[in-house]
């Protein structure tokens, strides 16, 4: 009784084996068939596209038929013309296009509940960025579904390029992980004028701390956004990070006032500022820095006393003196020193890269190195 119970379990589980198998052979071929059709409309579409363009032709309807009407065949082509031709034809047919006869497939993608679709709304919108979108959009700018549709909203927001989407990609930017902050952060450094002196108009205005760093991690890279008044006034604050930044806006403010307020930051009570400007100290070859940087060396943390000693070669054959023989013994220095100065004069700029990337973030860091 028992054998055949057990003949039964498994006839029936070979059963179940061979009706799975079935079902993924026809999803895969079902898959195969949609994404070869798929490919065969947006070819279609490039090709109809690139000779309206070049034969200057706005009958839309003739050229894309109902069944390739579709954002998801229509959009990759766009993306791809959208780098190659700039002239005015080409922005009244992303008109005709986005703006007429697919406008009602962008309106509910749009506010879709799916991801995907709305991804695909965004990123039609960034081709043809209108107004009546606008606060939608910069609504996804903080949605948690995917990471991809911050970033797409990002893109897009910059499109419009307003002062309101420019300070709603500030306070994204505020609220991102470092590892996903740079689809916000670097279109933002690399973008107008206008742009930055909006964030900076934004950084004098708000009294969010974390809207204040987000400014600041873009105004640090530019040179003529931030006075160094603006940059000294965190100098002191208890926010670790709000400090880092702080100083590292100094860096592109080079005069002696900011020379003065570096060298008087290296006894800072964090390790990770005290690193920072034995950094700023050998980048930027403060030569009165030196006897700061000998202090640093006797540092009680290992990073701050290591980047020290990788600093003080940047100052030549003084440096080099100092590295060969420290003032007082101490076994650790000793060793740091004696690496460095082992070290070959093209692997420094490497090694300061290595141990103390530019522009991180002292949380990740400190993250990093723990």
């Amino acid at each position: 009784m028992s054998f055949d119970l057990i003949k039964l379990v498994v006839v029936a589980e070979y059963k179940i084996l061979i009706v799975l198998i079935i079902v993924a052979s026809i999803a895969s071929i079902i898959f195969e068939i949609y994404h070869r059709r798929k490919k065969r409309f947006i070819l279609f579409v490039e090709e109809n596209l690139y000779r309206m363009i070049t034969q200057k032709i706005d009958i839309v309807q003739e050229y894309f038929p109902n069944k390739v009407m579709y954002l998801k065949y229509i959009l990759p082509c766009i993306q791809k013309f959208d780098a190659l031709f700039k002239d005015p034809f080409w922005d009244y047919l992303k008109r005709q296009i986005l703006g007429k006869y697919l406008a009602k497939e962008v309106y509910y993608h749009l506010y879709s509940f799916h991801w995907g679709r709305s991804n695909i709304a965004i990123q039609a919108i960034r081709f043809l960025p209108l107004p009546k979108y606008e606060d939608e959009v910069l609504k996804y700018l903080h949605t948690k579904k995917k990471d991809i549709i911050r970033f797409s909203a990002a893109d897009c927001a910059m499109r419009y390029n307003t002062k309101k989407s420019i300070r709603a990609l500030v306070d994204a930017l505020s609220e991102e992980p470092y590892r996903t902050q740079f689809p916000f952060r670097d279109p933002l450094v690399y973008s107008a004028e206008s742009t930055h002196s909006i964030i900076n108009e934004y950084y004098r205005e708000t009294t969010n701390i974390k809207v204040k760093i987000a400014c600041l991690k873009i105004l640090s890279l530019k040179v003529g956004y931030l006075s160094i008044e603006d940059a000294k006034e965190y100098l002191s604050s208890d926010n670790l990070e709000l400090r880092f930044w702080s100083i590292r806006a100094l860096e592109n403010l080079p005069s002696p006032e900011t020379t003065e307020l570096l060298l008087k930051l290296y006894n800072d009570k964090h390790w990770i500022i005290r690193s920072l400007v034995a950094y700023i100290y050998g980048a930027f070859k403060i030569t009165t820095s030196i006897d700061n940087l000998v202090e640093l060396l006797y540092d009680e943390h290992y990073y701050v006393s290591f980047m020290a000693a990788l600093c003080l070669n940047y100052f030549g054959d003084e440096g080099k003196k100092i590295l060969a023989s420290p003032p007082k013994i101490d076994e650790r220095v000793f060793k740091n020193c004696q690496y460095i100065l082992s070290l070959p004069e093209t692997s420094f700029e490497k090694g300061l890269q290595k141990f103390f990337p530019i522009n991180q973030d002292p949380l990740t860091i400190i993250e990093a190195i723990l």
